[in-house]
C-alpha cells in the first residue's frame, strides 16, 4: 500500500474512505516496522507508539497479527498512579504501546517516557489534533521537527475531515493545519475498499431479544414449596 510505503520514508497523513481502512493501515505499518527493526534501520530505536481514542480494538488486532510484545495503556488500568520504575519496566518488556493520547501526554509531562524512545508514532483519528486536544498538546509540547525524532504516521477518514469542516475552504485550511502540526504531507488513499480484505477482522454482530417474561406465579409458588420441603428433608410426592 502506497500510504505505508510513504510513511516509512517520511511523515505522512493517510486519509481513507472507510473507517476499517484506518485500522488496517495502522496494522500494516506496524508489520512493516517489525521487518525494518530486524535490519536495524531505526538505529536501535525499537518502540512503536499507536495513539488512539479507543485502545482495545488496536490491541487485539496487533497482538493477533504480529510477533511483537504489545500492551495497552489507558486510564482504567490505573496508569495515572504509575511511577518512573513502573514505566521503565514497561519499556523494557514491550515493543508496541497502544495508548490513549491523554496517557501519553501525562507520561511525557512527568518525564516517565520520551518521544525519542519511539521509532514511529501512529496517530489514529489524527483530525482531532486541534485546540487543547491531547494529540495537539503532545505535538506542540514534545515533538521537535528534526531528523532524530520519531516518524509520524497520522490516519483519518475523509468523512471525519468533512465533518470537522464547514466548507471546502475550511477543509483545505484544516488539512494544511494538520500537515503543519504533524510535520507531514497528506496522502489520499484512492481506493480503500480492498484494505478490509487484507486481514480478516472480526465483525460486530448485534442480537436483540424480547424482555424476560415474569415466571408464572402459581408455578413459582409450587417450586418454592417443593424446594423448602427438600431443604427440610420432607419427601416430595
Amino acid at each position: 500500500v502506497k500510504a505505508v510505503e510513504l510513511a516509512l520514508r517520511k511523515n505522512t497523513i493517510a486519509v481513507t474512505e472507510s473507517e476499517n481502512g484506518k485500522e488496517v493501515l495502522a496494522l500494516m505499518m506496524i508489520r512493516e516496522i517489525e521487518k525494518w527493526r530486524l535490519k536495524d534501520k531505526f538505529q536501535g530505536k525499537r518502540l512503536i507508539a499507536c495513539l488512539a481514542p479507543t485502545v482495545h480494538l488496536h490491541l487485539k488486532e496487533i497482538k493477533l497479527y504480529t510477533e511483537l510484545d504489545v500492551e495497552g495503556y489507558y486510564g482504567a488500568r490505573g496508569v495515572d498512579d504509575w511511577n518512573a520504575i513502573t514505566w521503565e519496566k514497561e519499556i523494557e518488556e514491550h515493543d508496541v504501546f497502544i495508548m490513549t493520547p491523554q496517557v501519553m501526554l501525562d507520561a511525557l509531562r512527568k518525564a516517565y517516557i520520551k518521544l525519542d524512545l519511539f521509532c514511529v508514532v501512529i496517530i489514529d483519528e489524527c483530525h482531532e489534533a486541534t485546540g487543547n486536544h491531547p494529540f495537539a498538546k503532545i505535538l506542540k509540547e514534545f515533538y521537535v521537527k528534526k531528523l532524530e525524532g520519531p516518524k509520524i504516521f497520522g490516519i483519518t477518514s475523509s468523512l471525519a475531515i468533512r465533518r470537522s469542516s464547514s466548507s471546502e475552504n475550511a477543509k483545505k485550511e484544516r488539512i494544511a493545519e494538520l500537515e503543519s502540526l504533524l510535520n507531514s504531507q497528506v496522502h489520499i488513499v484512492e481506493d480503500s475498499s480492498g484494505l478490509e480484505e487484507v486481514f480478516s477482522f472480526p465483525k460486530l454482530m448485534y442480537r436483540f431479544y424480547d424482555p424476560v417474561q415474569p415466571l408464572n406465579l402459581v408455578l413459582k409458588d409450587k417450586l418454592e414449596i417443593s424446594w423448602s420441603r427438600v431443604s427440610f428433608g420432607v419427601q416430595v410426592n
